[in-house]
């Protein structure tokens, strides 16, 4: 889409995608049995086959059913979606080093740990600097 949307006529209404999508290149004259496939594109793929043509695309599939998967024809593709590049599992580390930092803090600030301050000190020090590595790594830089 370019410049202003058009308006919609409800319930036609926009929606912005929140997560990652799960994709795959499509290869040309591969089985799509068990993908599904807009009659528009698949008589454009027929189409582009017949003149040795290859009309790229991806196949999407469901994260939580990898049965349910469509094709994503290109230029839609191009239009739309980019590839993530902080992958999925980033995300994890992230959550995972932002809980340490926190459970270290949280173990520096009480007044009835009787664990040694030094000790828990050294502790949130080093969750700090592990949360500070995680974002680093998963962003290219600390902002």
């Amino acid at each position: 889409m370019t410049g202003e949307p058009e308006t919609l006529t409800p319930p036609w209404a926009y929606y912005r995608r929140t997560g990652l999508s799960e994709m795959r290149p499509y290869v040309p004259g591969e089985d799509l049995t068990g993908i599904s496939v807009s009659q528009p594109d698949l008589e454009r793929m027929t189409i582009d086959a017949a003149q040795g043509r290859n009309p790229g695309g991806y196949i999407a599939r469901n994260p939580n059913n990898h049965n349910d998967q469509w094709y994503v024809a290109q230029a839609y593709f191009d239009e739309n979606l980019t590839p993530a590049t902080t992958p999925h599992r980033d995300a994890t580390r992230l959550e995972t080093a932002a809980n340490h930092y926190f459970a270290a803090y949280d173990a520096l600030t009480n007044p009835n740990n009787s664990t040694n301050v030094i000790d828990r000190l050294i502790a949130y020090t080093d969750a700090r600097d592990a949360l500070r590595a995680t974002l680093t790594n998963a962003s290219g830089d600390m902002t």
